[in-house]
């Protein structure tokens, strides 16, 4: 079936060029209600709360939201979470909460969307998760040398366990929402050389020789052993959401794209990737295609900046009061490609 689509490139906060295409696709057959199926345009924010913030959710009224709702009328809307730090910026009993909290946004953002009949979604950080590692060393990935990463977790910790997945549950429970946009995925994924890693690999393939660069015998195995690992985390949590909320879509940033070509087996309801800051629209142009031929419903999100050069070198970027320009803070206007 033939649908009209567009890829929307935000350059402000209120331009917008949108280029139309026609997309063609047919949706992966599922027993769970699919409501990314039927929506077009959407609007993406997240802070990425730390524990230096200190006026989270201030400003916030039910009456502004209602009122930027009904003025733009998305089809859905994806609010913040838990950012890289890893605090929430909600009052959680499972996580770290930002100190910053001073009310709840996502009780008004869930309470003013239900009101209005808009699907909620949160972004929520996966594989980044700097204060879980902070908190849990032994939960965090390991490079070659035995040294730890101090921002992301080993997929065979108990990280999902003890904190993704309850966390993830907790939101559910506490505030209904419809679906997860999980980040900080693939991209920041990589092999990880801890004990727990180098024995499953030696379980799974027979090989006790553990590659530690390029070139070494076992060294592709080793990689795809680890792109495994992956799509298992993302079904662990993907199963956990839908057992609790059926309704309750989840997906990946990035997964299934140019940069992760592989069969699609994890359990996620849609595609999705956030293009970058430079030369953003050739990536969209590039990832458009390969979301496109997958079979599956997908979109596209653009930031509200674009500049050249990496994101921390001046001009500032920064839409964050100036008290704290050197974190980021991101506001993406997103439209579905169907």
């Amino acid at each position: 079936m033939n649908k009209p689509g567009i890829i929307a490139f935000l350059a402000g906060a209120a331009l917008c060029l949108a280029v139309p295409f026609i997309s063609t696709y047919s949706q992966i057959p599922s027993s769970r209600p699919n409501w990314h199926q039927d929506v077009f345009f959407g609007i993406h924010y997240d802070l990425h709360a730390d524990a230096q913030d200190t006026e989270l959710g201030r400003e916030l009224t039910p009456e502004h939201l209602r009122e930027r709702l009904l003025r733009t009328r998305p089809d859905w809307v994806q609010t913040d979470c838990k950012g890289h730090p890893g605090y929430t910026s909600w009052p959680s009993q499972v996580g770290s909460t930002s100190p910053g909290v001073v009310k709840d946004s996502l009780r008004i953002y869930r309470d003013v969307t239900k009101e209005l009949g808009i699907k909620l979604g949160v972004h929520y950080s996966g594989v980044w998760d700097f204060r879980a590692v902070e908190l849990h060393p032994e939960w965090a990935r390991l490079d070659a040398q035995g040294q730890r990463n101090k921002q992301a977790v080993c997929l065979l910790s108990n990280y999902d366990a003890q904190l993704m997945i309850p966390q993830m549950l907790e939101i559910i429970d506490k505030y209904d929402v419809d679906g997860f946009w999980v980040d900080g995925e693939n991209w920041a994924d990589a092999p990880c050389w801890c004990e727990r890693c180098k024995a499953e690999f030696s379980r799974r393939t027979g090989n006790r020789d553990i590659p530690t660069k390029t070139g070494q015998p076992h060294w592709e195995e080793w990689l795809a052993f680890h792109r495994q690992l992956f799509v298992e985390q993302v079904a662990r949590y993907s199963n956990a959401v839908h057992a609790r909320k059926p309704t309750c879509l989840v997906t990946s940033n990035w997964m299934y794209s140019a940069r992760e070509p592989d069969p699609v087996t994890a359990p996620i309801d849609y595609l999705t990737g956030d293009f970058e800051h430079q030369w953003g629209g050739d990536s969209a142009a590039l990832e458009g295609r390969m979301y496109d031929g997958r079979n599956m419903s997908w979109d596209l999100m653009a930031w509200t900046f674009t500049k050249t050069g990496n994101m921390e070198e001046p001009p500032p970027w920064v839409t964050k009061r100036q008290r704290t320009s050197s974190r980021r803070f991101r506001k993406w206007w997103r439209w579905a490609g169907l």
